[in-house]
């Protein structure tokens, strides 16, 4: 039950703007903007399953022989309002998303909780965050900006030292974690924001090990991942396509007015078009998932525990870990910002330049806050080749990882191409409308 008087300012302590939201009774926020200011922004609303509205609705669907489902495949929120009722988002086991572009559409995620028992580690500052003082906020940075849930979520999983559990949800790859001290959802960011640039060079002795594990099972594995669907999966989705549903009461129509011949020729062009759509979709996928894949696993040096240089699998990659570039050139796993030495780099990959270019250390003497935009001549991005590095007083070149798996430049690259823009066809919506009707 939502009281009309009660609202909560929740702050976005990236942007220091606020977003006013409804409370639920519990003074729990029931929907906040997230990535407010951002390309994806988008709206959250929480709901918690109702079991006497799920039964109704179960009972209707045996009742339409199972359509009505098909109609909540095409309307994800309509399957959401249907079996769920609304609550605080702190209470939900369910978000529904809405975008905030010209399309506005929307989509579902279940909440996952994960507790301290079954992740092996504690959320407290004490265990997550050991190496949190390496990492200092400039003392000119706003009071929004330093109790931000992005550096909160870096420096440990969870803002309040006695939280059991981890609440996040993904969505198009990418997680948010519920930040108990701002009842919000945050995007799980890297270093790549709020951090200044003087505090990196803070970071080169590297991760403990017990801070390395916690950020470990926070972040996931550093991979880019691309499901490659069956055939029978992929048929399944193009054939509950909104077009074909139509084609298929149109079928219908032309038998009974006994068009066997216009209904045959439907027929036979329905199928090929699902043919060539599912071999165009399965070769497109095979072709982005060894694009990726081909670059996920790779051996890598990294500096730990105060200079001890081990080799690991970049996978085991998390924001904070400090890289050790070889003199020959590698290709690199990660987003990573150069605190020693010079690298040069073919970034034809992410540009299409195909010109050589050069990297510096990133200026350890400003405030100024970090970002992979604003700081690109300092910035080795994932996917690129590093051909040659150079240092000239002996030691190794270092870089300090601000970001991993879909959260890199290469990432957002592959996500653009997995969740692209939605295009609207006035074929489409008469479509809907014909089986409506």
């Amino acid at each position: 039950m939502l009281l009309s008087s009660q609202v909560v300012y929740c702050v976005d302590g990236a942007y220091g703007r606020t977003t006013v939201v409804p409370m639920a009774a519990h003074n729990e926020p029931c929907f906040l903007i997230i990535n407010k200011g951002q390309e994806d922004e988008m709206e959250c609303h929480g709901f918690k399953r109702d079991r006497f509205k799920t039964a109704v609705t179960g009972f209707f669907a045996v009742c339409t022989v199972g359509l009505l489902f098909l109609v909540f495949y095409w309307k994800p929120e309509w399957f959401v309002w249907a079996q769920f009722k609304s609550c605080g988002l702190g209470d939900a086991d369910t978000v529904l998303l809405r975008s905030m572009d010209d399309h506005r559409t929307w989509s579902k995620e279940k909440i996952t909780v994960e507790t301290k028992d079954s992740m092996g580690c504690s959320f407290s500052r004490a265990r997550a965050g050991e190496d949190t003082d390496q990492i200092q906020k400039p003392s000119g940075a706003s009071t929004a900006s330093q109790d931000s849930a992005v550096i909160q979520l870096v420096e440990r999983p969870i803002s309040q030292p006695d939280q059991e559990s981890l609440r996040y949800f993904v969505h198009h790859c990418l997680k948010y974690v519920w930040d108990t001290e701002k009842q919000a959802f945050q995007k799980l960011r890297g270093l790549d924001l709020g951090i200044s640039c003087s505090s990196f060079q803070k970071l080169g002795p590297g991760l403990s090990s017990t801070d390395h594990a916690n950020r470990r099972l926070l972040y996931g594995e550093n991979a880019i991942t691309v499901e490659v669907k069956s055939y029978i999966k992929l048929l399944f989705y193009e054939v509950l396509n909104p077009f074909y549903i139509f084609q298929l009461f149109s079928v219908c129509l032309w038998m009974s007015d006994e068009y066997y011949y216009y209904a045959a020729a439907i027929i036979v062009m329905s199928l090929l078009s699902i043919g060539v759509s599912l071999y165009t979709i399965r070769k497109q996928s095979e072709m982005l998932h060894q694009l990726v894949e081909s670059h996920n696993t790779v051996l890598v040096e990294v500096c730990r525990n105060g200079n001890d240089y081990q080799e690991v699998d970049s996978t085991d990659l998390v924001p904070g870990d400090v890289l050790v570039i070889p003199p020959s050139g590698m290709l690199m796993p990660c987003d990573a910002v150069l605190i020693t030495g010079n690298c040069i780099l073919n970034e034809s990959m992410l540009t299409g330049e195909s010109v050589p270019i050069t990297k510096t250390p990133l200026p350890s003497t400003t405030n100024d806050m970090y970002s992979p935009e604003e700081h690109r001549r300092h910035t080795l991005f994932c996917g690129t080749q590093v051909i040659q590095t150079r240092y000239y007083e002996g030691e190794v070149v270092k870089a300090v990882v601000v970001r991993t798996g879909f959260s890199t430049a290469k990432g957002e690259l592959v996500c653009s191409i997995l969740f692209p823009k939605p295009l609207s066809f006035k074929l489409l919506t008469a479509a809907y409308r014909f089986i409506l009707v």
